[in-house]
């Protein structure tokens, strides 16, 4: 018999959960099983528009939720409406997108869904809540998910909450309470039928929000439903002669005035 050292295994155990992340089909999923968790004690945001003293303003919860522990509706990548199956054959936008192709304001259910400024979260949002809260397994009204809490000096504390939803294939709903799986916003750089996706793992080392992508992932198959996270983010561009200043923000409250040209744009970071 071969016995394989720690290191050696642990390496296995993380590439294949790496190649499970990459498909959405119901054989992979089903060996894993549900999480449990501790009632988290502290509080949790429950508005749908939420400061975490990030560039983005982060909903407290999923689209069509009325609360944080609430899973809401499931989409495939690029759709805005709901589907009894969520297979190849009815994906809308099969054959249709090409690498690295980001959503547009029409086919981004968080911009059709919430409104004007939503948007479903880019790799570097993402990337930007993983790298500023402490991630942390724990359950909310008696619903296994992860808690996002907020690091950034004066935000210190602030909570969301993301439940273990699962995913949609055919017309299964495959591992609520043991996976929390969110779309980005961008086709994968390299693969036009996978997608950029955040995912919450409880690692050795602790819990944490990772994103499954190249080099380290392929991305989830497209036509899979999955939870939506919106964010809301503008941004400014200020013109003038010689001058030209660039801002994110998270509202455009206020007088803009002068004669200088605004160009003010709910896309991520587009102008």
């Amino acid at each position: 018999m071969i016995s394989l050292s720690n290191n050696i295994m642990g390496r296995y155990i993380s590439l294949l959960f790496i190649l499970l992340l990459a498909s959405c089909s119901v054989e992979d999923f089903n060996t894993v099983k549900p999480i449990s968790a501790p009632e988290f004690t502290g509080k949790i945001e429950t508005g749908l528009e939420v400061d975490l003293g990030l560039t983005a303003l982060w909903a407290g919860y999923n689209i069509d939720a009325d609360s944080p522990s609430h899973s809401g509706s499931y989409y495939a990548w690029g759709e805005t409406e709901v589907k009894t199956e969520y297979n190849e054959d009815n994906y809308t936008l099969n054959g249709k997108l090409v690498a690295g192709q980001k959503l547009s304001d029409s086919n981004d259910v968080a911009t059709q869904k919430i409104g004007y400024g939503w948007m479903t979260p880019s790799a570097e949002d993402w990337q930007e809540l993983a790298d500023n809260c402490t991630i942390t397994l724990a359950a909310y009204n008696g619903v296994v998910g992860y808690v996002a809490t907020s690091k950034v000096e004066g935000y210190e504390g602030k909570s969301i909450f993301f439940p273990c939803s699962g995913y949609k294939a055919a017309s299964n709903t495959n591992n609520v309470g043991s996976q929390a799986l969110y779309w980005a916003n961008q086709i994968v750089q390299d693969a036009d039928t996978r997608a950029v996706n955040a995912f919450f793992t409880n690692q050795t080392t602790g819990a944490a929000l990772l994103l499954n992508m190249p080099p380290k992932g392929a991305g989830g198959l497209t036509w899979c439903g999955y939870p939506v996270r919106g964010i809301k983010k503008f941004y400014l561009d200020w013109n003038a002669e010689n001058c030209s200043v660039g801002k994110t923000t998270t509202s455009v409250e206020g007088e803009i005035s002068g004669n200088a040209m605004w160009t003010i744009s709910a896309s991520n970071g587009a102008i």
